[in-house]
């Protein structure tokens, strides 16, 4: 059914997910209030005050690529509007929420770090260990990257190129697999017994867990 704001205008699927998880969380929200000249779409209220955000849903592409294309392009492009419409709010917390449900408009955490904080980075998880933690990137500083490639430097965030937003968020749906949730722990937990996973563990935990059932569980990431 389609849904609309008590301005008339259509919501869109972003929209209508964050404010799902607003009210998951129990905040309230202002939708499109006058700040500074600027209407960013929501002003949310919790219990340390209120901060501004503006949400952005990433569109397909009318075109098609054919060949090979960077996924931050359009990421900077919906940073860059909705830096736009924050520009009023610099007295507040402020931040941009970023959605998609098309293939070529990737809006992963890492994409969007990338987009943000410059394409330069570097993985710093080690592959030879299960991961309890998130992936930490690290982003180089200019004089750090090669001089026939100094746009690996070129951050959408950064202390000196921000004076508006305060974090860039993701929304998005994940599924999460018993089964891979079973053996991602039978995996930390002989990690934590000392044993040293070696290549191919994770197949010989596999053929151990057939009996647990391959099941999903949806639901919202944020």
């Amino acid at each position: 059914m389609e849904q609309r704001h008590s301005t008339g205008r259509r919501r869109s699927v972003a929209e209508q997910l964050f404010e799902s998880y607003l009210g998951s969380q129990g905040l309230g929200w202002d939708y499109e209030p006058e700040l500074g000249g600027r209407h960013p779409d929501y002003l949310v209220r919790y219990p340390g005050g209120t901060f501004a955000i503006e949400v952005e849903e990433l569109q397909a592409p009318d075109a098609l690529p054919t060949t090979g294309y960077d996924p931050a392009t359009a990421i900077r492009d919906a940073l860059r509007r909705a830096r736009n419409q924050l520009r009023g709010c610099k007295h507040m917390p402020t931040g941009i929420v970023l959605y998609s449900e098309a293939a070529h408009r990737s809006v992963t955490p890492v994409t969007v770090a990338s987009a943000a904080l410059g394409p330069g980075y570097q993985d710093a998880r080690r592959y030879d260990q299960v991961e309890t933690r998130s992936p930490a990137l690290r982003f180089p500083g200019k004089y750090e990257c090669p001089v026939d490639a100094p746009k690996l430097a070129n951050p959408f965030l950064s202390r000196t190129a921000n004076r508006t937003v305060s974090a860039v968020m993701v929304l998005m749906r994940y599924r999460l697999s018993d089964f891979d949730l079973a053996l991602w722990r039978e995996l930390l937990d002989r990690q934590a017994r000392g044993e040293v996973l070696r290549p191919g563990a994770s197949l010989d935990v596999a053929a151990q867990l057939q009996h647990v059932p391959r099941t999903y569980q949806w639901e919202f990431s944020f």
